[in-house]
């Protein structure tokens, strides 16, 4: 098994396995299995907590934001066909603001951001 195989089988067996770390979640109208984690958690984990070091108070800009990942071949059976950055997206019923959007070795990162009218 060469890697590049090797990675296709860790990303569908595990990765996206909804038994292990993904959950079904209907986006844009059409179920779609993805890894949703917690935006604050993450960049704080990365960032070494400058995250709680710039917002001490956890404004609500923080609250409901999200990293989503997503198979490219699954954006591709969306309505929308893509992902872009600065548009919105629907997740479950609730609206969210991308943020930005990068796609790499099959698998497409998505920052959002909960939608407030």
């Amino acid at each position: 098994m060469t890697f590049k195989e090797s990675l296709q089988y860790d990303l569908d067996n595990v990765f996206f396995d909804s038994e292990e770390l993904a959950a079904e979640h209907i986006i844009d109208g059409e179920k779609a299995i993805v890894v949703m984690q917690d935006f604050v958690y993450a960049s704080a984990r990365t960032q070494g907590q400058q995250g709680s070091i710039i917002n001490k108070k956890e404004s609500a800009t923080n609250k409901g934001s999200f990293l989503l990942y997503i198979r490219e071949n699954d954006v591709k059976k969306l309505p929308r066909k893509r992902i872009t950055a600065k548009s919105t997206i629907n997740i479950d019923g609730k609206n969210y603001f991308i943020e930005d959007s990068k796609t790499s070795g099959g698998v497409t990162k998505v920052i959002i951001y909960l939608y407030q009218t």
